[in-house]
């Protein structure tokens, strides 16, 4: 029975939304490097030789933390012979994430001119891609 239930806080744990890099949200960034890092763009738009990409995702957790989560699971599942199964679900389940959307703009190299990043519908003001990391990286928990 452990075995059995023991896997679906762990899994949720695991397959969390993963931390993005927000440190190349800089001015002259190449846009292949962030398509890299941010994956495909929901939208793009090409006017006058002016591209312009927007990016949807969920802010997560770095690998290092989704591991200990799932390792913290697994161990209270063991020391509870299954019980903290009853609840690591619920909690593992009610954690959400900041949606991020960020707007970028490229000059005719295809080079970060502009970029507009907004959190939970709340445009972030110009900062420093450092500064910008920080503030987006947090997450919300109920």
């Amino acid at each position: 029975m452990l075995i059995v239930t023991a896997g679906c806080s762990v899994d949720r744990a695991m397959h969390a939304p993963s931390k993005k890099n927000l440190d190349i949200l800089q001015k002259g960034s190449s846009r292949y490097k962030l398509i890299g890092e941010l994956g495909p763009p929901v939208y793009t738009d090409s006017k006058n030789e002016i591209i312009t990409d927007v990016f949807i995702f969920e802010q997560g957790h770095s690998d290092t933390a989704k591991y200990l989560r799932a390792a913290g699971y697994g161990v209270a599942a063991l020391y509870t012979i299954g019980l903290s199964e009853i609840f690591s679900p619920a909690i593992e389940g009610n954690i959400t994430y900041s949606k991020i959307q960020v707007e970028i703009q490229y000059d005719q190299n295809q080079q970060v001119s502009h970029v507009k990043l907004t959190r939970d519908g709340i445009e972030i003001p110009a900062v420093t891609a450092a500064a910008a990391s920080e503030t987006l990286s947090t997450t919300s928990q109920p």
